[in-house]
């Protein structure tokens, strides 16, 4: 789900999108940290993947949220690609 759901999908994603196993929340521009912290809690970080959406949104405040949600050093790297490159079958870039 791109944006997360953005402001549309707020108080919805974690109790829709979660039933369905194939799909995973994109945090391109989602700054709304409840929504991303709440579906993780409730359905873990192999479920969460990060996009750029440039050059509209702000690297820092997502990164932030990253930072701040994903304490686990091990699920910081699924979400910072190792999740998308799993569902795209290719290695992911290591930085």
């Amino acid at each position: 789900m791109a944006h997360a759901g953005f402001i549309w999908g707020m108080g919805t994603v974690t109790d829709i999108i979660g039933k369905i196993e194939n799909i995973m929340l994109d945090l391109t521009i989602c700054t709304i940290k409840h929504v991303a912290l709440g579906f993780c809690k409730k359905y873990g970080a192999h479920r969460v993947t990060v996009g750029t959406d440039g050059p509209f949104a702000a690297y820092s405040i997502k990164m932030r949220i990253i930072d701040d949600i994903f304490t686990n050093p091990e699920e910081k790297q699924l979400v910072l690609g190792g999740n998308l490159a799993k569902y795209l079958g290719i290695p992911k870039i290591e930085e």
